[in-house]
């Protein structure tokens, strides 16, 4: 529609993944090389999340580029699936006959299978794509299936591959087992204001642009506010504003024609933000501060307390009407997984909320016992001078000032109020060591940059190869502590000499600098 009168030879900014568009940012170098780590060192499990759009499947399809054509691959997302439903699957992807057998006639062939691979010298990797949508006992049988070894060699490489909801899932109990088998884990983050300009330029000179430079700075950095750096936004938005550029015969995308588009978008209710689901909603801005400033100790009151316990309540019920907006979106979307935690929050967040309105309701009851003993303290004051008040009798002097009086009830609530809000504080504390789960990787990051020099082999058993490469032809095998001298770099690849032997080639993090 619009490549000839921008000078491509292909659509820059499709939706669907193509490895030929593959941009190599940081973080997306960084995926690409624990994958292809993982995949060399022949690694049990391996898992990549990352959110809705940031590029996890075009990723996963760039590395099957690296991988031998004869090695036995199978790439699943349609992954709700029972676990006898699921061996049906993986069987048939694998070509195996698997009509008219139950769950543990197909585990067997599967079995046989991965034997016969091994025997032929292959090795077979499983990916899952969409795999937050996993249910827990197909994880389960997953991991089972990683049992299945020969001679101590591992026969099945899996590849897990999602939505930050699968993090979560394989924090929970029942998959502790599965969770200590992983091997290799990255989380793919967006991308900044510079990745992304360079993400546009790379698209279009790689769709054959003459000229990269068709979107205006003015108009990328209202891009990066818009879409968050997610690339499948961005192909959306640049995709339709190359449709608005060529409607109106301008050969540059300024930021007005962006606005534009916005505009549009907005009318027709697909504004690209509407598609973005936080992971952790929150209220909206200006509910989440409570002002204790705004209540003067010496005027502290049951109305005052009252209206503390009260912001409280509003800032939880904004909490609510978030989470429930964030719901609606991904119930509209089929979000199945995003759909279930956020009816999880949800409910967290109504325990919360019934918690606060319960310590409102002891508070009133409180402050109406602390006033009636108040007044029945007073009434007493004034019995006891109108006794002393005959003739022949002297008062004695009051043991408290009406203003020490003041200050005692002052004091008492201000009391009351410190306790509330320790007690609030300790309420935030255990939910977040209920609720919480950790979210970093389960490995090291691979080690910094090895320049050429003398270093040694640091794991067990490392093969080393002619030449660079996954595909490359296996020399032999070195031997933990074993030195070796770099003489040569390619990529994530060493040449080394060792031992008197011929010059060979071995992955760079297999290698560690001698003590």
């Amino acid at each position: 529609m619009y490549e000839e009168f921008y000078g491509l030879s292909q659509l820059p900014f499709q939706l669907l993944p193509d490895p030929n568009f593959f941009y190599r940012s940081r973080k997306h170098e960084k995926a690409l090389t624990y994958l292809e780590y993982g995949v060399f060192e022949r690694a049990g499990f391996m898992v990549i999340t990352g959110e809705i759009g940031t590029g996890k499947t075009t990723l996963l399809r760039y590395l099957l580029r690296s991988i031998s054509e004869d090695t036995p691959i199978a790439l699943i997302n349609q992954t709700f699936l029972p676990p006898e439903d699921f061996l049906r699957m993986l069987c048939q992807e694998f070509s195996l006959p698997y009509k008219g057998k139950g769950k543990s006639e197909l585990i067997e062939l599967f079995g046989t299978f991965l034997i016969e691979q091994f025997k032929a010298g292959q090795y077979v990797i499983l990916i899952l794509d969409e795999a937050q949508n996993l249910p827990l006992d197909t994880l389960e049988e997953i991991r089972m299936l990683s049992n299945l070894d020969a001679d101590n060699e591992r026969l099945l490489q899996i590849i897990l591959v999602g939505q930050p909801p699968l993090r979560k899932k394989l924090h929970r109990d029942e998959l502790r087992q599965l969770l200590q088998r992983v091997e290799v884990s990255y989380h793919l983050e967006s991308l900044d204001r510079e990745e992304l300009k360079n993400y546009i330029h790379y698209r279009l000179k790689t769709a054959g642009a003459p000229d990269p430079e068709i979107f205006e700075n003015a108009a990328i950095d209202a891009m990066y506010d818009c879409t968050g750096g997610v690339p499948r936004l961005i192909n959306s938005v640049c995709h339709r504003c190359l449709v608005y550029g060529f409607a109106d015969g301008q050969k540059k995308i300024t930021a007005d024609l962006f606005e534009k588009m916005l505009e549009d978008r907005k009318t027709e209710g697909l504004h690209p933000q509407d598609s973005i689901i936080p992971s952790t909603p929150t209220a909206p801005a200006g509910n989440g501060q409570l002002e204790i400033k705004d209540i003067p100790d010496d005027s502290i009151s049951a109305a005052h307390l009252t209206a503390t316990i009260n912001r409280l309540t509003e800032i939880s019920g904004a909490s609510i009407k978030a989470i429930e907006l964030a719901a609606a979106k991904a119930a509209s979307s089929n979000g199945k997984a995003e759909l279930a935690s956020l009816k999880r929050q949800l409910a967290d967040e109504k325990r919360l909320r019934e918690a606060l309105e319960d310590r409102l309701n002891r508070t009133a009851e409180d402050m109406a016992h602390l006033e009636k003993a108040m007044s029945h303290k007073n009434d007493t004051d004034k019995d006891r001078d109108s006794a002393f008040a005959r003739p022949g009798l002297v008062s004695p002097a009051p043991t408290d000032s009406p203003e020490k009086d003041r200050r005692w009830n002052a004091s008492n609530l201000t009391q009351y109020i410190l306790l509330i809000l320790i007690f609030m504080v300790a309420i935030t504390l255990v939910a977040a060591l209920v609720f919480w789960r950790p979210q970093g990787n389960i490995i090291n990051e691979p080690q910094r940059e090895l320049n050429s020099g003398i270093l040694e082999q640091k794991e067990a058993q490392a093969n080393v190869r002619a030449n660079p490469g996954i595909k490359a032809r296996i020399l032999g095998r070195i031997t933990p502590g074993t030195e070796v001298d770099v003489i040569g770099k390619k990529g994530n690849w060493m040449q080394v000499k060792y031992q008197g032997q011929e010059p060979a080639w071995i992955y760079k993090t297999l290698l560690r600098r001698p003590n």
